[in-house]
């Protein structure tokens, strides 16, 4: 069980890491050309 709880929050620790250096890219792309950043759409494999 120890394992599980270990894995949820490597795994919540990284959403959590990927959704502020979106954050962060979003912000430096509005403050350097005025506009809306591109949406990324994921790609389907």
């Amino acid at each position: 069980m120890p394992g599980k709880v270990s894995n949820a929050v490597t795994l919540a620790a990284s959403l959590g890491a990927t959704a502020g250096a979106r954050k962060l890219a979003n912000m430096t792309w509005k403050l350097g050309s005025g506009k809306q950043p591109p949406r990324i759409r994921p790609t389907r494999t």
